[in-house]
């Protein structure tokens, strides 16, 4: 029997049968009734697909979509196509939500004539359980272009597609579809849905919790990681120029390609790459259509400071790049413990 649901929640599942229960369990526990949960096994290895098959016959609500391993993306997309909700989200399985996830993020979505609501997210870290709050909104509806000018300037607006509440429309619309076997797939899509939305509410109460575990993906030495990370702001970058938009967004796109240049140099230096494998950083330039980084690239930007010096640091030398992280570092620890 075909059953209209509100809101499908879209979960895919790929060897986390040390989380997936717990995903799951905050899903079922939700204030806001009307809703499915879709969990999509991406072929996994582990328990993690007989512990979904259990959920899924104990609860009338919750279905199991299974495939050949071929990524989060394709996962996703699957889920968007068994959807039966007319409004979307996207939780991952290692991750958890709030009770009242679902009608927060609906409530100011409708309250708002939204196309999108967004709201914000703790940082749990795995090893120490610390909580990290993401900054606060200083607003609580924006437009579609001060949204993407928000997303490409990486203030307090994150560019993952987890966290958010979407009309199922604007991904069918618009045939938006997430890569495949990809990783930072998320930068290609959120930019889309942004650009489709003609407006995006915001909510500043933690509802969604994102588990910063160590053998994340994009947390394990991987050169694929900044060959992926290089393909979204490329992927990025084409949709604008299909869209005839890049000139409006260029210098808000290259501060975008700086701040994630700085977070591959990171990669890059803590990792240990070899030398060959290091020159990849250099491809970045490309697509903010430069050759060099200058001081006064940099100065046009909005990094920090810490975050420029690293730049212009990473290239001249290890050891006064090593020297410039530290320091940033210390002071930053300085500055938690004491009132300053």
């Amino acid at each position: 029997m075909y059953t209209k649901y509100q809101i499908s929640i879209i979960v895919p599942v790929y060897n986390v049968e040390k989380y997936v229960e717990k995903c799951v369990e905050s899903l079922l526990k939700q204030t806001f009734k009307n809703y499915e949960i879709i969990l999509v096994d991406d072929g996994s290895t582990d328990s993690s697909y007989e512990i979904i098959k259990k959920i899924e016959e104990d609860n009338d609500n919750v279905s199991v979509i299974t495939q050949k391993n071929q990524g989060q993306g394709k996962a996703r997309s699957e889920g968007i196509k068994q959807a039966k909700g007319e409004y979307l989200t996207f939780v991952d399985s290692d991750d958890w939500v709030s009770e009242d996830y679902l009608e927060k993020l609906y409530n100011s979505l409708k309250d708002n004539n939204a196309d999108i609501s967004v709201c914000n997210v703790a940082w749990v870290m795995e090893k120490s359980n610390e909580i990290i709050s993401f900054k606060a909104f200083n607003f609580s509806t924006l437009t579609s272009e001060e949204a993407i000018n928000e997303l490409l300037l990486d203030k307090s607006v994150n560019s993952y597609t987890w966290g958010k509440l979407y009309k199922k429309d604007i991904f069918i619309r618009n045939k938006v579809d997430f890569p495949p076997r990809m990783l930072y797939e998320d930068l290609a899509v959120i930019i889309q849905t942004f650009y489709y939305a003609n407006k995006i509410t915001f909510i500043n109460d933690n509802c969604y919790y994102y588990l910063q575990s160590e053998k994340s993906s994009t947390r394990t030495p991987n050169i694929n990681c900044i060959y992926h990370r290089l393909k979204a702001l490329k992927l990025v970058k084409d949709f604008l120029v299909k869209n005839n938009e890049f000139d409006k967004y260029k210098k808000i796109y290259t501060h975008f390609c700086l701040f994630h240049l700085y977070l591959m140099q990171k990669q890059i230096y803590f990792w240990n790459f070899k030398e060959h494998e290091k020159q990849v950083i250099h491809n970045v330039m490309e697509y903010i259509e430069e050759k060099s980084i200058t001081k006064d690239m940099l100065r046009k930007t909005f990094l920090t400071k810490q975050q420029k010096l690293e730049i212009l640091t990473f290239n001249k030398s290890k050891a006064l790049y090593r020297l410039v992280t530290i320091y940033y570092s210390l002071k930053s620890r300085i500055s938690n413990k004491i009132d300053i």
